[in-house]
């Protein structure tokens, strides 16, 4: 029998909702006799392509903005996130179909009208929809080339993302005002204006006013250790209202104090939640990595979430592989000591931990005194230096068969992908295997 968690069954509903929102308008169109002629195609086949692409828009604008209520439907807010960055794509690459075949549509019948689509000129409306187009692909042409544009600051590059909204705001008024089918059909026109408000609504929740709707928690500094020159451990105590949270999970953090950045960015939590305090252990791997090694007790943090649902209490069975690469051992140190508080708990795990060196494993001693302390969890480690690497031969050595076995990996991307493609290679199923990743805007 296949075991499936809750969370399994609901993540697959946020994708299908996906596909039926965006093949919803196309259906609210008459189609019958708009193909019968090669121009007449090439017309319907670009209002098709607006109608998804703008759907789709409005779609990942609503998924950036990070709602919480929405992560169970997609399988946590990383998985949410890779959503949202594929459904971006698609809808770029609609909304430039939808121009191109337009014009040649009308090509053979007259070279100026087709141009004229694409000049700007008297028709506000077409205006509209040059604009957002071109400013799509200067936001996509500074997103995938951001490494050569060096003379550029950092927080500029990372924060015209957001200027998405802005196009997409003259993309709604392109759809609004330009004769189409969306203007004749009035199921059509109010179902983009209820889902381009709520898009619109999104964006101004998460950038405009996410000073004041988004909920924020306050702590401070507490302790500031450095188990190895490379990491740095972060333990804060709450400074008014504390926050419940699983083992596994996230938040998004900005500390306040006057010798680092304000950015915000998203650390697991290594601390459990039967402490007072909560704690981040962080590897320096950048310049904001490296400042945090120089912060004060007493410094304010301002936090954001709980988020992700990557926790073994999530998972539809007590039998579990846990592997974790370098600093992705975070959230298995929040894990496992919560192991030590679940009393009565019959779960089995084994903790796979690789690093490049002994060194790396700071954690390696807090981890065999849990050992002692919770005997069903068995740690193995790994270290590259010397070509000991982490195989699928090496997991069923240890743990013998997957049969029902639920895995959990965080660690390098592409480790997580290799390790991630053999073990639903060898047959665990996909439901089985849960990823975390922070590749969040």
């Amino acid at each position: 029998m296949r075991l499936y968690s809750r969370d399994a069954i609901a993540a697959v509903i946020g994708p299908i909702g996906v596909i039926v929102l965006t093949i919803t308008p196309i259906f609210l169109i008459p189609l019958a006799d708009r193909f019968t002629t090669g121009s007449g195609t090439l017309l319907n086949i670009g209002r098709i392509a607006g109608l998804a692409g703008m759907t789709l828009f409005s779609l990942a604008l609503i998924l950036s903005a990070r709602f919480a209520f929405l992560e169970i439907w997609f399988g946590g807010l990383d998985r949410m996130y890779r959503m949202h960055h594929r459904m971006g794509v698609i809808a770029f690459l609609l909304l430039l179909i939808h121009p191109l075949t337009l014009v040649a549509s009308y090509l053979p019948t007259s070279f100026t009208y087709a141009t004229s689509l694409l000049i700007p000129g008297s028709d506000w409306a077409i205006n509209y929809g040059l604009l957002a187009l071109v400013g799509m692909i200067m936001l996509i042409i500074l997103a995938v080339f951001a490494d050569s544009f060096t003379f550029l600051p950092y927080q500029f590059l990372k924060r015209s993302h957001s200027f998405f909204g802005i196009f997409f705001f003259f993309a709604f008024l392109h759809t609004m005002l330009i004769p189409s089918d969306v203007s004749r059909n009035y199921f059509l026109k109010s179902y983009f204006i209820l889902l381009s408000s709520a898009a619109i609504a999104s964006y101004a929740y998460c950038t405009l006013g996410g000073k004041f709707w988004i909920k924020r928690y306050a702590y401070r500094v507490q302790e500031i250790r450095r188990p190895i020159n490379t990491i740095t451990e972060i333990r804060m105590l709450p400074y008014g209202k504390a926050f419940k949270y699983k083992p596994g999970q996230f938040i998004f953090i900005h500390f306040e104090g006057e010798n680092i950045s304000r950015e915000v960015h998203p650390f697991s939590l290594s601390s459990t939640p039967y402490e007072h305090e909560i704690s981040i252990t962080v590897k320096a791997l950048g310049s904001y990595t490296a400042q945090l090694a120089n912060l004060q007790q007493g410094t304010v943090a301002k936090i954001e979430g709980p988020y992700g649902r990557f926790s073994f209490l999530n998972a539809p069975t007590r039998k579990q592989v846990w592997i974790a690469g370098g600093i992705g051992i975070t959230p298995f140190l929040s894990m496992a000591r919560t192991l030590t508080h679940l009393t009565g708990s019959a779960f089995e795990i084994d903790l796979y931990c690789c690093a490049k060196t002994w060194e790396e494993m700071f954690y390696l001693p807090e981890l065999e005194h849990i050992v002692k302390l919770y005997p069903s969890l068995r740690v193995f480690s790994f270290y590259s230096n010397t070509s000991d690497y982490l195989t699928v031969d090496a997991l069923v050595k240890q743990s013998g068969s997957f049969a029902d076995k639920a895995f959990f990996l965080c660690g390098p991307p592409a480790m997580m992908r290799n390790l991630h493609n053999q073990l639903k290679k060898i047959g665990v199923p996909k439901h089985l295997l849960h990823n975390e990743a922070f590749q969040l805007l």
